[in-house]
C-alpha cells in the first residue's frame, strides 16, 4: 500500500506539470505581520501592520489597529491580489497589486500607482488626515519579512528610521 501511494503522488506531481502553458511557478509567500511595543514607543518602528508577497511588495504601516490583510491569485501570467490595514482613529487604507512573473509589477496604494521596478517596499503613515506614502529603493533580496524582526530592521534602516520618525 505505501509503495502504491508513492506512485500515486509522483505520477501526480509529474501531471502539475503538464498543464498548457508548461510548470506553474511557486506560489509567492505572503502574509501579514503585527507587532506592538511600548506605548510611548515610535509608530512604524516599535509598533506597525506589514503586508508582503515574498519580496516584491511589501507595504509597511504605522499607528495602526492590527487590523488588515489581503488576499492573492497567482496563474501562468502573475501575482494580482488586493488587501487593506486599519488605522487607529483614521479610515482604512486600501491597496491593490499586479506582479506579473519576470516582471516588477505595479501598486496602487490609497489611490496612487506605484512602478516596483525599483523596489516593492511601501512605506505609509498618518499625518493628519492624510495618508503619507513613500516607496523606498531598496534590496530586499536578503530580506524575509515573514520572519523578520521589523522594529530592528528599521531602526537599523536610516530612511526607514526618518521616515517613521518625521525626520526628511
Amino acid at each position: 500500500m505505501p509503495v502504491r501511494l508513492v506512485f500515486v503522488c509522483l505520477i501526480a506531481a509529474l501531471c502539475c506539470g503538464c498543464s498548457p502553458g508548461g510548470a506553474t511557478l511557486p506560489a509567492e509567500t505572503s502574509g501579514t505581520h503585527t507587532w506592538s511595543g511600548p506605548a510611548d514607543g515610535v509608530p512604524g518602528l516599535d509598533s506597525g501592520t506589514c503586508y508582503y508577497v515574498g519580496k516584491r511588495f511589501i507595504i509597511w504601516a504605522a499607528d495602526t489597529r492590527g487590523g488588515g490583510g489581503g488576499g492573492h491569485t497567482g496563474d501562468a501570467t502573475g501575482v494580482r491580489g488586493n488587501g487593506h490595514i486599519s488605522f487607529v482613529n483614521a479610515p482604512t487604507l486600501t491597496f491593490s497589486f499586479q506582479l506579473p512573473h519576470g516582471k516588477p509589477g505595479t501598486a496602487v496604494v490609497d489611490g496612487t500607482e506605484y512602478d516596483l521596478s525599483e523596489s516593492g517596499l511601501v512605506l505609509v503613515k498618518r499625518e493628519g488626515d492624510k495618508f503619507v506614502v513613500k516607496q523606498l529603493a531598496k534590496d530586499l533580496s536578503g530580506f524575509d519579512a515573514q520572519s523578520a524582526n521589523f522594529s530592528t530592521y528599521g531602526r537599523a534602516d536610516p530612511q526607514i528610521k526618518a521616515f517613521f520618525e518625521g525626520k526628511p
